[in-house]
């Protein structure tokens, strides 16, 4: 949690400052379950597990953006919700940052 509030106040990637780079091997660090919170039609969290076999993703989003997203890959469950209530269990957490 120390790496998170330095990368608050610093900037940075917490990850990044964890585990000495950027990309995450998730292999690595035994990430079976990804969740990609503010997901929302699910293309990056299914590019993921396409590309990790042994990954099983969890698209998060609002209920109605999730209601509309494509049904292609049997191991991305999309899930309706609010990440302000409760976000999903997971081995790791994506949550994309846009500056303004």
């Amino acid at each position: 949690m120390a790496l998170l509030s330095t990368c608050v106040k610093e900037g940075g990637m917490a990850f990044a400052k964890a585990h000495g780079s950027d990309v995450i091997r998730m292999g690595s660090i035994g990430v079976r379950l990804l969740a990609d919170v503010g997901g929302g039609t699910g293309m990056l969290i299914r590019e993921i597990v396409k590309v990790h076999p042994h990954v099983h993703g969890i698209n998060f989003d609002l209920p109605h953006v999730v209601a509309t997203t494509p049904d292609e890959c049997t191991r991305v469950a999309h899930v309706g919700g609010d990440m302000l209530v409760e976000i999903p269990l997971a081995d790791a957490i994506i949550i994309k940052v846009r500056r303004i």
